[in-house]
């Protein structure tokens, strides 16, 4: 039997914080709001999938420099975008919600959740960079990110979805979820002249380089809002240190955090949202259930 709500998809709206326009989808429901924030160079669009097994008014969005929304330049600061969202959420009222990060929306939501307690009351957290310092020191010496060099010329979306099906990390995603995200990824170059990723490969590598610091440290164990961490399997030996294949989060962070429980996954990779949706919709119910 479908799990599928019948409810209106969500809407795209805009709003505008430091002269940039930012994007996020809003769909009414019952029941406690619910606020997505997605990966490093992914979308709003990635949470559809999931969204749909859900009656909770829902608001997805594009973090400044992804999808839809705008960012000044390239240069991607962490503590700036979290106070950017934070003052978005709080413009748009919503409090005692339930935070629900992947990845960098993972460490956004920490931060935004010290900023403005008021926002959420609790945190569902899927393999947030929050990193041990050796793994932080790696990403903050390298001069030339791989994904600095990713492909940056696309014909349609049509084309990246044909591309990435076939590739890793994306050949193990939901397909539905790998289309919609597809479908978002592109902004246009100029008329008649293809497309470019949306969240612009030097952008990206940014995010990365940039990654971490000891302020989030201290924010962390001041957050007392109530917290489960789930995370992608552990490293292994053979594994590549830039590998999506295991959990970049530190192991001890359910430590740190005053309120939290922690959930390892035996075998699933990092972008085990985008792979198992309709598990993660089923994972947020029972959260839901249980406050």
């Amino acid at each position: 039997m479908s799990s599928i709500i019948e409810l209106a998809p969500p809407t795209t709206r805009t709003t505008v914080i430091v002269g940039l326009k930012i994007r996020y989808d809003y769909r009414e429901g019952t029941g406690k709001p619910i606020v997505f924030l997605h990966a490093t160079g992914f979308n709003k669009a990635v949470w559809y999938e999931v969204v749909k097994h859900l009656e909770n008014p829902v608001y997805l969005f594009d973090t400044p420099g992804h999808g839809q929304s705008e960012h000044p330049n390239d240069e991607f600061q962490w503590d700036r975008t979290a106070h950017w969202l934070a003052e978005i959420i709080d413009t748009l009222g919503i409090k005692n919600a339930l935070g629900v990060g992947h990845s960098m929306g993972g460490q956004l939501m920490l931060s935004i959740a010290h900023d403005h307690p008021a926002a959420f009351d609790q945190l569902l957290l899927l393999d947030p960079v929050v990193l041990h310092e050796n793994a932080l020191q790696f990403l903050q010496s390298m001069t030339d990110h791989p994904v600095a060099r990713r492909r940056n010329e696309w014909e349609s979306s049509e084309e990246l979805n044909e591309v990435f099906s076939g590739k890793a990390p994306f050949i193990s995603w939901d397909q539905q979820v790998l289309i919609d995200y597809c479908n978002q990824a592109l902004k246009p170059v100029a008329k008649d002249s293809g497309y470019s990723l949306a969240c612009t490969p030097s952008l990206e590598a940014c995010v990365y380089r940039n990654l971490g610091s000891d302020l989030l440290l201290d924010k962390i164990r001041d957050i007392n809002t109530s917290t489960q961490i789930i995370r992608a399997r552990a490293k292994r030996k053979d594994d590549h240190p830039l590998s999506f294949e295991f959990s970049p989060t530190r192991d001890d962070l359910v430590e740190l955090l005053p309120n939290a429980t922690d959930e390892q996954l035996t075998d699933w990779n990092h972008f085990f949202p985008m792979e198992k949706p309709e598990w993660l919709a089923r994972r947020i119910k029972e959260l839901l259930g249980s406050h």
